[in-house]
């Protein structure tokens, strides 16, 4: 799609804010002209690392809101990136976030991260039909087979909710009385739920949101 949108003139964008950690990334290969993606989802860095990335032949389209200490850059201290020295160094913004993303890749080349996704995976397949059977609705990942999954959820997962749920209800009553912390979303005028799976996450505390949430869908639909 990318090297099809080039050839007409079009540029690309994509917002990859949950593909790093959850996916391999190959940003050459995707060939977008600017690609962002977030580190403080699926690979674990605190909030506020991320990245932009930009083709060479692009860079210079981008230009920063806040006017930064390598604006005026020479040769004794520029980057030997325009672009970086712009975007690099933006006054008094704490870099802390940013600077830990090696580290967080560390951890996950030491922990096997590929067979963490596959676990997570598991977990997230098992459960979204679980979690269909309560809401009586089917799953939007099986085709009509009822055997192949599409398209293929990694570790993130939406499931369809009788559309009589209040949504913003559900989400406060699975955080306040079970202490689940999960997004119930409306989208198109129809409610769901969105889960998630990461590594640290166990069949124990899948099984605690299985049974909240059959208590509190059979609690709304008495109302």
């Amino acid at each position: 799609m990318c090297e099809r949108a080039r050839n007409e003139g079009i540029l690309t964008f994509i917002d990859g804010a949950h593909a790093p950690g959850q996916v391999v990334v190959d940003i050459t290969r995707i060939g977008a002209d600017f690609y962002t993606g977030n580190a403080h989802k699926w690979m674990m860095s605190p909030k506020g690392a991320g990245f932009l990335f930009a083709r060479p032949e692009v860079q210079d389209m981008i230009e920063p809101l806040v006017v930064g200490w390598g604006y005026s850059a020479d040769v004794e201290t520029t980057t030997g990136s325009h672009f970086i020295d712009l975007l690099q160094w933006s006054g008094t913004h704490d870099p802390s976030a940013a600077l830990s993303i090696p580290a967080a890749l560390q951890f996950m080349r030491e922990h096997n991260w590929e067979e963490v996704r596959q676990n997570c995976n598991r977990l997230l397949r098992k459960y979204l039909d679980s979690l269909s059977e309560i809401t009586g609705l089917p799953s939007i990942y099986h085709s009509q087979s009822a055997t192949a999954w599409q398209p293929l959820p990694l570790q993130m997962g939406i499931v369809a909710l009788p559309e009589q749920i209040n949504a913003k209800k559900l989400k406060l009553q699975l955080y306040e009385t079970y202490k689940i912390e999960i997004p119930v979303i409306e989208w198109n005028g129809n409610p769901y739920l969105r889960v998630s799976i990461q590594g640290y996450n166990n069949e124990y505390e899948l099984e605690q949101l299985i049974q909240a949430l059959r208590d509190l869908l059979a609690e709304q639909e008495k109302v």
